[in-house]
């Protein structure tokens, strides 16, 4: 989804026609036409009911366009901060969070420390966990300098800087249903016969390692694998499915319907900071200070 579709969808909505939003931005009706279909592909709904009397939003159009502006909003207030920050010559920065990546991590930690660090200026970037948007969150032009999540992903070690800072156990997502759900603990012999879903075979060398114990030493245990890295629907397919997940302490208020237990293995996924391979110095100054901080032996 880039800035072009977006700018066409609002001229769209603005106009109520694809005629008369090409005027206004001074291309063909074709144009515009392709545009809206494209936005439509990717995010898989019809947005509009086009008739010989112009175009209306769906029901679900209506929702996107709301959604739009509000994200439209809050980039316009972030860069407003960020020019008044720059003015006052402070140094901006802008951490991505969302859902399953939150950055409660990272602002947990500068809390403590941004009384000796004033120079510095922290702006929050909302952003999607749609697979199409984390394959770029770090890219020049997102806005977004720095995520905190697991950071042992393949791709993203290719692409960005990791900073690990610290261990999280792996836990078991169980539905609310499941006959473990009420469990505290659970253990290897609890998961016989058991459905769990776990990312595919190199995305996550920590994951990798618990899918090959699995099929070496626990065979009964049978092993569904999720598309891609964890996006809500994979929360939503656990529970629609009534089996077993690999989660994190983190995911444990995700999803109403999954609880997350502890389980008697050691498992830990590697928790941290990815940014740029080519960090502002500023970022760098950040980041260091974050590490520092985190490494200490009181800490």
């Amino acid at each position: 989804m880039n800035d072009k579709m977006i700018e066409t969808f609002d001229a769209v909505v603005s106009e109520g026609s694809f005629a008369k939003a090409a005027e206004r931005l001074f291309c063909s009706n074709v144009t515009v036409m392709n545009q809206i279909n494209m936005l439509e592909n990717e995010t898989g709904v019809v947005l509009f009911n086009r008739t010989n009397h112009g175009a209306r939003l769906t029901a679900a159009g209506r929702i996107f366009y709301e959604d739009m502006r509000r994200v439209t909003e809050m980039i316009d207030h972030s860069v407003n901060r960020a020019r008044q920050a720059a003015a006052s010559g402070r140094k901006i920065i802008r951490i991505g969070t969302s859902i399953l990546r939150p950055c409660r991590e990272i602002t947990d930690i500068w809390k403590n420390i941004s009384d000796y660090h004033p120079e510095f200026q922290i702006m929050l970037i909302p952003f999607s966990d749609d697979p199409a948007v984390l394959g770029s969150v770090l890219d020049e032009n997102s806005g977004i300098d720095c995520i905190a999540a697991p950071c042992d992903s393949s791709e993203w070690q290719r692409k960005y800087n990791v900073e690990p800072l610290f261990q999280m156990p792996c836990m078991i997502g169980v539905p609310s249903r499941h006959r473990l759900a009420h469990r505290k603990k659970l253990t290897w012999d609890d998961l016989k016969g058991e459905s769990i879903m776990i990312m595919k075979q190199g995305i996550s060398s920590t994951l990798g390692e618990l899918r090959k114990k699995i099929s070496d030493e626990h065979r009964e245990i049978h092993i569904i694998d999720t598309d891609s890295i964890y996006t809500l629907d994979t929360f939503n397919k656990c529970d629609q499915l009534g089996c077993l997940m690999e989660t994190l302490g983190i995911w444990a208020d995700v999803h109403p319907s999954i609880n997350a237990i502890s389980m008697d293995w050691n498992h830990y996924s590697p928790y941290g900071i990815i940014y740029s391979k080519k960090p502002s110095p500023a970022l760098s100054e950040f980041i260091d200070i974050i590490i520092d901080e985190e490494t200490e032996p009181n800490r």
